[in-house]
């Protein structure tokens, strides 16, 4: 999942990204909703990056609080 969130983050804007899907195009999301995913994505990457090992293959999900 680590991985996806970073290359997700490397492929440019999310607006960009969500265009790519079929059906949907750039302007469903807005600078404000785009800015607060991106900071969701780099919090996410924050807790995966000081998990241990074992954390990472316990396969409990992550409560985002």
């Amino acid at each position: 999942m680590r991985d996806q969130y970073k290359q997700v983050m490397s492929m440019g804007s999310l607006s960009s990204v969500v265009s790519m899907i079929p059906g949907l195009n750039s302007n469903m999301m807005t600078k404000d909703q785009e800015k607060m995913a991106i900071g969701r994505i780099k919090k996410f990457l924050c807790v995966f990056d000081s998990m241990t090992d074992a954390e990472l293959d316990s396969g409990k999900p992550l409560d985002e609080t």
